[in-house]
Parts: C-alpha cells; sequence; structure tokens
C-alpha cells in the first residue's frame, strides 16, 4: 500500500498519542527512514520512560515523521522481527499463538507481551528471525518504509499491552537456554510519561501462563501466525488416537451403543431413526482401521457415519455430515467425554453466583469447546456460531443463545478478536476488569 506522505501526517500524531495511552515507548523517526530523529542521549532517557503527551505533540505535530516504539520493559513487549521467505521457513512448524502482527515491506513483526526479567537487546534467533527486546525499537504503523510500503496492523488492532500474547513456549524456553531470562522472574512496573502536576500512573505485571497442550500427546499441528483455527484435516495425534480399538471403543460406548461384540445389530440412535427393529451396528473400516457406525436402512440416504458425526447428529436433533475441521472438533469432546483427554485449561473470568441459567450454560460451552480446541490449536480464538452453538451447549432457542453471546460481550466475559471467513472469532476475557457487573435478575 502507497500513499503520500503529507495525507499521514494528522494520523501519524493520532497514532503515536495512542500508542502512549496503551503504554508504549514512542519516539520519533525520520519520514520515510528507520533512523530516530533524536540523539542517542535523548533516545536512552525514553528507554526507562515514556514520553508525555506534550512532548509526543512536539515531536509528531509539525513535519511528517515516521513512529518508533521501543521493545523491551519500558513498553512491556518484545517483538518477533521476521524478515522475508528465510524468517518464514524458520518459524514453519512451530506454535505461534495470536497476537498482533505489523506487516512490513519484505516480512512482519510479531508483538509480544514482555515475559518478565531482562532479556537482551537483540537475540538472533534463527535464520531471517530477530527478537528485539531491550534498548531497541521496531517501526510502527503508520510509518512509511523506505521503499515506500505502508506499516499495517494485520487482522485486529491491540488496543492494548493485554491484547498481545504471552510468548509461544519455544520461545521461553530459547530465553531460558541462552540465560537471557530467569525463570520466575518478576516483571518491574514502569510509571508512564506524564505532565507536570499529573499523578503518574503504572502498568500490572504481566505473566506467562503455562503451556497448554494435551497431557501425555505432543500436538504436531498447533495454530500458525495468521492461520485460521482448525484449519485443515485432523492433527496425525488426533488421527492415531481414534484408531487405537481400546479407545475408540470408549468413544462408541459415549454414545450408549453396545460395543461387544463389534458387529452385533442394536436399534438406530440416529435422530429420526425410531425403528422398533435392530437397524445399526459398529464395524471396523478395513481401509482406515477406524470404527464406523452403519444405518442399514439408510434414511437419511447414508449408510455409513464417523463416530463424531453420530455424536454431533444427537446435539443437532438432526443427521448431520461434517467435514475435516468440524468432525476435529466433536472428536477431540468425544474423548474429553470418555475420559481419554482433559480439556485444555481455559483461563477466563467467573461469572456472577446470580447469573441466569441460560447464560451459564452459553458460557461453560464456550469455554468447554476452547478447552477442546486448544488441545488441538493452543490459544486460537474460535468460531461460535449460533446455531453450531445451540448444539454444543444443548440450547434449544437460536434466541437464547444470541441473548446470552450479547450479555457476555458487554460485560467482558468475552471478546471478539477478528474474523475469518465471514465469522467473528472469540476469546474469553482472562482478567477482571474495572467497574461493577450491570445488575443481572436471576430469571430461571
Amino acid at each position: 500500500m502507497h500513499l503520500d506522505i503529507d495525507v499521514l501526517d494528522n494520523q501519524t500524531l493520532q497514532e503515536a498519542l495512542t500508542y502512549r495511552h496503551q503504554g508504549f515507548s514512542v519516539i520519533p523517526l525520520w519520514p520515510r527512514q528507520k533512523k530516530p530523529a533524536l540523539g542517542e542521549g535523548t533516545i536512552a532517557r525514553y528507554r526507562e520512560q515514556v514520553a508525555s503527551e506534550r512532548t509526543l505533540r512536539h515531536w509528531f505535530g509539525g513535519e511528517a515523521r515516521n513512529i518508533g516504539i521501543i521493545t523491551g520493559r519500558v513498553s512491556h513487549i518484545i517483538v518477533l522481527d521476521v524478515d522475508g521467505d528465510e524468517g518464514r521457513h524458520s518459524l514453519k512448524g512451530l506454535a505461534m499463538p495470536p497476537t498482533p502482527v505489523v506487516l512490513t515491506a519484505r516480512g512482519h513483526h510479531a508483538y509480544f507481551r514482555h515475559p518478565g526479567g531482562y532479556i537482551g537487546s537483540a537475540i538472533k534467533a534463527m535464520p531471517g528471525v530477530d527478537i528485539l527486546a531491550e534498548k531497541r525499537y521496531v517501526v510502527a504503523p503508520p510509518s512509511i518504509h523506505p521503499d515506500g510500503p505502508i506499516y499495517e496492523w494485520h487482522e485486529f488492532l491491540p488496543l492494548s499491552h493485554t491484547d498481545f500474547a504471552p510468548p509461544p513456549r519455544w520461545l521461553i524456553e530459547l530465553f531460558y537456554a541462552l540465560g537471557k531470562i530467569q525463570r520466575g522472574a518478576p516483571l518491574p512496573m514502569k510509571p508512564l510519561g506524564h505532565e507536570p502536576g499529573e499523578p503518574p500512573q503504572f502498568l500490572p505485571p504481566i505473566s506467562v501462563p503455562s503451556p497448554l497442550y494435551p497431557p501425555g500427546v505432543a500436538s504436531k499441528n498447533m495454530f500458525l501466525l495468521a492461520t485460521p483455527p482448525m484449519e485443515g484435516e485432523a492433527p496425525d495425534w488426533l488421527g492415531e488416537l481414534v484408531q487405537r480399538p481400546d479407545i475408540a471403543l470408549a468413544c462408541a460406548r459415549v454414545l450408549g451403543v453396545p460395543v461387544d461384540p463389534v458387529g452385533k445389530t442394536f436399534r438406530c440412535i440416529l435422530p429420526g431413526h425410531e425403528e422398533k427393529q435392530p437397524s445399526a451396528s459398529l464395524h471396523w473400516d478395513p481401509k482406515t482401521g477406524v470404527l464406523k457406525y452403519r444405518d442399514w436402512h439408510r434414511r437419511s440416504r447414508h449408510e455409513w457415519f464417523r463416530l463424531p458425526e453420530v455424536r454431533a447428529s444427537l446435539a443437532y436433533g438432526e443427521v448431520v455430515r461434517l467435514r475435516g475441521p468440524s468432525i476435529a472438533v466433536w472428536q477431540l469432546r468425544l474423548l474429553v467425554e470418555a475420559r481419554i483427554l482433559s480439556p485444555a485449561i481455559v483461563p477466563a473470568r467467573r461469572l456472577p453466583e446470580s447469573i441466569r441459567p441460560s447464560i451459564r450454560k452459553v458460557y461453560e460451552g464456550f469455554l468447554l469447546l476452547l478447552g477442546c480446541k486448544w488441545l488441538h490449536t493452543p490459544l486460537a480464538p474460535t468460531v461460535f456460531s449460533w446455531r453450531f452453538a445451540m448444539a454444543w451447549c444443548g440450547v434449544t432457542s437460536m434466541t437464547t443463545i444470541s441473548e446470552a453471546m450479547q450479555w457476555l460481550l458487554e460485560h467482558r466475559f468475552i471478546r471478539q478478536m477478528g474474523v475469518w471467513k465471514r465469522s467473528a472469532l472469540f476469546l474469553p476475557v482472562q482478567s477482571e476488569v474495572p467497574g461493577q457487573l450491570k445488575k443481572e435478575t436471576n430469571r430461571g
């Protein structure tokens, strides 16, 4: 994207003020350059404190400037600088939680919350990938690259430092291995810049949660940067898991059908199949080894069903056929219900005790969905369409889902994290927000 630099003058000042309000230490760069428009001695000051609003207006209120954000503890962030195809190739296959990303001329900058302690100024993580932390800075939107492209936020904009994801576990382990941080090192609070007479403000410490992976299972298909959640077929470990006869039979028992012996006929349990005589059975697929459900009468024009499709059909109240991503979701739920896997831990706010049962049911269903999905794609936001939510949460009214989601969004229990294929992506809010909740009457 290319624009005339004069068009961005006022926008640059507003963005600089916004970054300061979010708690970032901002410095001016020369227009269309990456070089600071300040002396080294002056920059050193803003590696320790955030510039005041008056100072920013002086820097950005006149001639055009690019914007730089100091990385490290002062701004509570570190940045992964990925340069071109070499950097993207180095990151291939590594877990990457969803976090705000800036598109650059050749690659991207991935922003993460500072993990605490002291980290070196710049770390060469791997070919084409640098980690920018203490005493460094990064060019921020809407700056203009020397070659002409404008730096832009990709997918969703950060509203505060808390919108940045914690560093992925492999990155934390790299810091430990390099001796850059100590385990459990606290992040000291830093004062924001303030005008004379204003009270100083402080940002809270940030901690890194423990990894959210399935116990005893190493995921081979974690969430990759800018990859939609649940993209493609089920991961290898999940396919291998459901091919084990003992695990497949445990999932079948959850459905309430006889499994001893496999092949014995029983009354079909699919919705709309109310035969009084045995009309269904289980069989091992000779090609894949997967346990499948057979409807002998083919009332829905389909004879063979995978167990997750049977589970989903019971939830929807009608026979449904599922594609790869949906198969993985319902399969993970079956594994959780069969107690083969424990759902991932999902940090989330607790609902007030007086909340309506319908809201609690939808919220708990949403957290269960993430607890299942995060076994496959850790920390990724999820689509939660109303029709799916009705089936997943066991709610019979779409109005109930709509009202519950509206309440959860308005009261900051759930937040929207972008859009994928015209569907909203959601994550839970992980910490309390200021102010009291609106009084909610328990309507039973």
